[in-house]
């Protein structure tokens, strides 16, 4: 069995990784054997394994619990028999119980040095988990330049969590070799399925940021990212789609053409009989409302907008303001000022001037660009000017009391 192929996280690794009796044999232990050498664990019986590969293997089916009882505690006294011989896998496993203090106590400084020995053998896994100890100070003195060196070792093995990490280390860097690198990252962890980067190299795509701009590129890895539940994803999916298509319209004969795959598949699971236009809109809106029940603050104010608006599916504003609510709520700029407006108007009667200065208040505060500042410091002196003393100062208390809060809707009974 190999070891790097095998998640760090013990809860997972149990539940994923216990042993079967053919897999006994394939160690070349049955389960008579297996139960009689544990024991002689704590008997110090001279006829006990001193092959290292055989204690690793014991230790292994003491912690994953499967022919003998589970014991931490039993498979790290394995573990540290294999790992004192210089074995690679158990002294990453030895690690590992080292870091979560189970079986052994827990200590950082000594999973860090099994950790570094067992990297030093070219143990990806291990690479992986000492290059985060050693960016983070975990158990060593932080050392960044080293821990990017471990990445970039784990990665070039196909360490899939290595390539993201570094991938990302990379962009954030800056400059237009390292996104390069970044982007080729990206693309190996993303087609082992890892989910952030499936998401990051559809931005880099959509953009053309350290790669060439593909949109149909773009929004394969989005959909992949997005039907995994990726709400950032199924948004800019939506972004995506809805640029593809308005573009192609624009380009297009008169005569109308069918919408994009993706967007007829969402407008019949939505069932809209309305004309194309609206349609299409709402297909985006299945994407958007997706990710706005996931608590996506963007997508939340781009389906209020779409309710208010009322063009493409018949106006509703107190839907409307319930999602724009749950994205100012989360504190993202554009709701607040939306909704701050629209509760000032008082139309479709949904009107609450006292809640409409709270978020005019807030978005002028929040505001870095001048245009937006000016826009809600606007309505919001409107407002004012019609408020009562005792009304503005309820107001200016809920700014007081306001804090950023989730941003999920409550389920319908």
């Amino acid at each position: 069995m190999n070891a790097m192929s095998v998640g760090t996280n013990l809860s997972i690794v149990r539940r994923a990784s216990r042993l079967s009796a053919a897999a006994l044999l394939a160690f070349g232990l049955s389960t008579a054997d297996l139960t009689a050498q544990s024991e002689t664990t704590n008997q110090l019986d001279p006829t006990a394994p001193r092959d290292a590969g055989t204690q690793y293997r014991l230790g292994y089916a003491h912690w994953t619990g499967d022919a003998v009882d589970q014991d931490d505690a039993e498979a790290a006294r394995w573990f540290q028999r294999a790992a004192d011989q210089g074995h690679a896998d158990a002294q990453f496993y030895l690690g590992v119980l080292h870091a979560e203090g189970t079986g052994v106590p827990r200590s950082r400084e000594t999973s860090s040095e099994w950790f570094r020995r067992a990297a030093e053998q070219g143990h990806a896994s291990a690479q992986f988990r000492l290059a985060r100890n050693l960016e983070r100070g975990r158990g060593v003195e932080t050392d960044e330049a080293e821990a990017i060196d471990w990445f970039r070792k784990a990665a070039e093995q196909g360490h899939v969590d290595a390539q993201f990490t570094l991938g990302s280390r990379y962009l954030s860097a800056g400059g237009d070799e390292l996104a390069s690198e970044a982007g080729r990252l990206y693309r190996l962890a993303a087609t082992q399925g890892h989910l952030e980067a499936q998401y990051n190299l559809g931005y880099m795509l959509s953009q053309g940021h350290g790669v060439e701009r593909d949109p149909e590129e773009a929004a394969h890895w989005y959909r992949l990212a997005a039907d995994q539940g990726h709400a950032g994803a199924q948004v800019s999916l939506g972004f995506v789609v809805a640029t593809q298509a308005l573009g192609s319209r624009r380009s297009s004969p008169p005569a109308p053409a069918p919408p994009p795959t993706e967007v007829a598949r969402d407008i019949r699971l939505t069932k809209d009989p309305r004309p194309d236009e609206a349609r299409f809109t709402r297909g985006l809106m299945y994407r958007y409302r997706l990710a706005a029940e996931q608590g996506h603050a963007t997508a939340q104010f781009l389906l209020g907008t779409i309710y208010e608006r009322g063009q493409e599916v018949s106006q509703d504003r107190t839907e409307a303001a319930r999602w724009m609510r749950l994205s100012a709520n989360q504190g993202y700029l554009e709701a607040q000022v939306a909704l701050g407006e629209m509760l000032a108007s008082e139309r479709g009667g949904i009107g609450d001037e006292i809640e409409a200065y709270m978020w005019l208040d807030l978005a002028v505060g929040a505001a870095r660009e001048p245009d937006v500042r000016t826009r809600a410091e606007q309505a919001r002196d409107l407002l004012a000017s019609r408020l009562s003393a005792e009304q503005l100062d309820d107001a200016r208390q809920r700014v007081r009391r306001w804090r950023p809060g989730p941003g999920r809707p409550v389920p319908t009974p």
